[in-house]
């Protein structure tokens, strides 16, 4: 017969802040870089001087088209009334659906939103090589209208879709 391994209160208590250190640090770490990376960069001011027609050649940068949006106080005030419509729609499916069928949906989810995701981080670390190598790599633009009105837009690179694949 043989005997379970119990290791010493002391080791425990070692592991244990091994852990507590990890887990802080994977939780503020993303968000302290995440928060600069988030930030728009500051633009020299000799660039400010540049004629329209450079403006127009700089287009094609990386940070073309991007788009910050705001909020509102109309939309902050909306807030509760939008929380209190989804979690009574969430009681009702789980109510009157069953439960292999919402779990069904929650992983297409979830799944859908982690090859998105990672997606985006394998996009994030190879551009930079890429571009580091002199390869150039085109832009294309997916538009959904309907009479006049865009409904959907997206923009991506072949990157992009190597990434997705990976992920």
């Amino acid at each position: 017969m043989t005997e379970k391994y119990e290791p010493s209160p002391e080791a425990l208590e070692q592991g244990l802040y091994v852990a507590y250190a990890a887990l802080s640090t994977m939780a503020v770490v993303p968000i302290y870089f995440g928060s600069f990376a988030s930030l728009k960069k500051w633009k020299n001011p000799k660039q400010k001087k540049k004629s329209k027609k450079d403006k127009d050649d700089s287009d094609d940068s990386d940070d073309e088209d991007e788009v910050t949006e705001s909020m509102s106080l109309e939309d902050a005030y909306m807030f509760p009334i939008f929380g209190s419509m989804t979690l009574f729609g969430l009681y009702l499916v789980f109510r009157f659906v069953d439960k292999t069928y919402v779990n069904y949906l929650l992983t297409a989810y979830f799944g859908l939103l982690g090859v998105m995701a990672t997606t985006q981080v394998g996009v994030n670390c190879v551009a930079p090589i890429v571009k580091l190598l002199g390869i150039n790599v085109d832009k294309w633009n997916l538009t959904l209208t309907k009479k006049k009105k865009e409904l959907y837009a997206a923009k991506f690179t072949i990157l992009h879709l190597i990434m997705m694949v990976v992920s």
